[in-house]
């Protein structure tokens, strides 16, 4: 179980990464909007310039150069505090419900790899990228498989990794997009990325936020049950699993509402018709 203090320090930092996700999200759309997504036709770097250190005289009054490359940079700062989400939860998880040193050792593969690629060091040749987005992709899920199969607050760790792998693709797409000159599937799985990216951040913040006093509750109630050979569903077991349940369809409609929403912006079907309603 986590200490007060780490649970705090994770709930701070994922609370500030939904924000600053959700306004990454809302530059990504005005990229879209004002058609700035081609501003440069390279990636990881910037009109051939590494990224973090591209001159502000060459872009931050260049109209479609400030939104693209701002957008960048911000994408940058998401992952750098995704990065810092991971850390504290692992410092915060016990030694024997960490991951094992093959999966830290990826994850660490996978930062130094993207670190050098917004410093300029590494440009992600072709085939090099693909076979990484591959990588980053099965990680992803694999992360979100453990993180609902596991149990206590470990889980949040694994959700944190999960974030971080999620992150580190939908950026990794945002360059396949651009090198491919905006085709719409890999637009819209950019876009999708993000929202998913950002339900995975809240996730986190909402497990790290619960108290802990209500699970313990639960599980000395599931056995006090078990004693007395008491049936286990209760009045209120039931109304949680029917909240469960709304909850999972919602998310399930949002998600499609996400995807098809994605999907129009960026094949410009938004304005097929001129009328509403």
């Amino acid at each position: 179980m986590f200490a007060p203090a780490d649970r705090n320090k994770i709930y701070r930092t994922a609370v500030t990464l939904g924000v600053l996700t959700f306004m990454l999200i809302v530059w990504g759309g005005h990229v879209n909007t004002t058609r700035s997504g081609m501003a440069f036709p390279d990636w990881p770097t910037s009109n051939y310039a590494p990224m973090v250190t591209y001159a502000p005289s060459e872009w931050l009054w260049q109209g479609d150069r400030f939104w693209e490359h701002g957008h960048r940079l911000f994408a940058s700062l998401v992952g750098m505090v995704t990065t810092l989400l991971v850390f504290f939860a692992y410092r915060a998880t016990p030694k024997g419900e960490r991951p094992t040193s093959v999966i830290i050792g990826f994850v660490g593969l996978v930062f130094v790899i993207v670190a050098s690629a917004i410093t300029g060091f590494n440009h992600m040749p072709t085939g090099v990228m693909e076979a990484f987005m591959v990588a980053l992709a099965a990680a992803f899920a694999g992360f979100l498989v453990k993180a609902a199969r596991i149990r206590g607050d470990a889980r949040i760790l694994w959700l944190s990794l999960a974030a971080f792998a999620g992150v580190c693709l939908q950026g990794a797409f945002g360059g396949y997009t651009v090198r491919n000159n905006l085709p719409d599937w890999t637009s819209t799985t950019h876009g999708m990325l993000a929202e998913i990216f950002l339900m995975t951040v809240i996730g986190v913040a909402y497990l790290v936020r619960r108290p802990s006093s209500v699970v313990h509750s639960r599980t000395t109630s599931n056995e006090q049950r078990t004693t007395s050979n008491e049936p286990r569903a209760t009045s209120h077991e039931l109304r949680a699993t029917n909240h469960r349940l709304i909850a999972s369809l919602t998310w399930g409609v949002t998600f499609i509402q996400f995807f098809l929403g994605a999907l129009t912006r960026h094949t410009d079907s938004w304005g097929v018709s001129v009328s509403f309603p």
